[in-house]
């Protein structure tokens, strides 16, 4: 059967949502046109590492972290499993027990990638999309660590509080793992046998760079399609 393609990235927009400063919103600006003095099409982009959906490697916290160039590009492409979490509350501290509950038929395996679904990708480039974004407790990221992930994904922009950050980021670094986030469409991932292909651009010496984030499977059904 001929594989099946679920796109989990967020759009990069000049209108969209950003982390605060010194991070800064995506610019992009055509420098070139076909039906300029150029007769060819060109665009000029600022992006930061944290620019839509993004993979990130421990020197994002770490001295003496990972760089993305560093990371083996096998480590990108994983067996993945998706937890699917209630629909999250503004705000919401994700429990051990929540991703307890959400594993009870889709065990994680240790050297996967694990994803957390909890629909606040319907949030995407609406108010407060990062300031109210549901988290993990310091209890639930050492659960995640625990199943020996070695990406961990979300449909989340903020892993840790955003108003009270307590370094859970640093315990998932700490273990080796990659971040991925934030996703879109992981409700549309309703069976198991998924392989995520997360890549990143090659970029020297940076902690991460936005990347282009697939589910595949040989006979997925990823329910209707968002247009």
């Amino acid at each position: 059967m001929v594989n099946q393609i679920l796109d989990i990235t967020g759009l990069i927009e000049e209108s969209m949502w950003s982390y605060p400063p010194p991070v800064t919103r995506p610019a992009i600006e055509r420098i070139a046109s076909l039906d300029g003095a150029d007769g060819w099409d060109a665009h000029r982009m600022t992006l930061c590492t944290l620019t839509g959906t993004y993979l990130e490697a421990s020197a994002h916290l770490l001295v003496n972290g990972e760089t993305i160039d560093h990371v083996a590009p096998e480590r990108f492409i994983r067996p993945a499993t998706v937890l699917q979490l209630p629909d999250c509350a503004p705000g919401y501290p994700i429990t051990p027990d929540d991703l307890a509950a959400a594993a009870t038929d889709t065990a994680p395996r240790r050297g996967d990638a694990l994803l957390v679904a909890t629909g606040w990708d319907r949030m995407w480039n609406q108010p407060r999309f990062v300031q109210d974004s549901p988290h993990f407790t310091s209890s639930a990221m050492a659960w995640l660590v625990d199943t020996g992930a070695t990406v961990i994904g979300g449909d989340v922009p903020c892993f840790d509080d955003p108003a009270h950050p307590v370094g859970v980021n640093k315990l998932l670094f700490g273990a080796g793992s990659l971040i991925l986030a934030p996703l879109v469409k992981l409700r549309q991932a309703t069976r198991r046998d998924l392989l995520l292909i997360a890549l990143p651009l090659r970029v020297k010496g940076v902690c991460g760079t936005p990347c282009r984030a697939l589910l595949v499977s040989q006979d997925l059904n990823f329910g209707q399609r968002a247009p």
